[in-house]
């Protein structure tokens, strides 16, 4: 094993790691910028979406719901 090889090895290993955060964050833009802006302005309500708490969520009454309760017609 020379240093051609650790390099070559090491270039890879960076080359995957940039795709999986590409993706992860392509993922989280797409549902940031349109899932969630989408379904609330169509109610009528502000949105937000937070990536850790899993998803988009919509003030209803004063009070942040997942909107998938909303959807749903769980508003307690």
């Amino acid at each position: 094993m020379d240093k051609e090889d650790i390099l070559f090895g090491l270039s890879i290993f960076i080359g995957i790691l940039i795709f999986i955060g590409v993706m992860i964050g392509g993922i989280y833009l797409l549902e940031k910028n349109i899932t969630c802006p989408r379904y609330a302005d169509s109610v009528g309500l502000e949105s937000k979406y937070n990536f850790w708490a899993g998803g988009c969520f919509v003030n209803y009454q004063g009070q942040w719901i997942p909107s998938d309760n909303l959807r749903a017609g769980k508003l307690d």
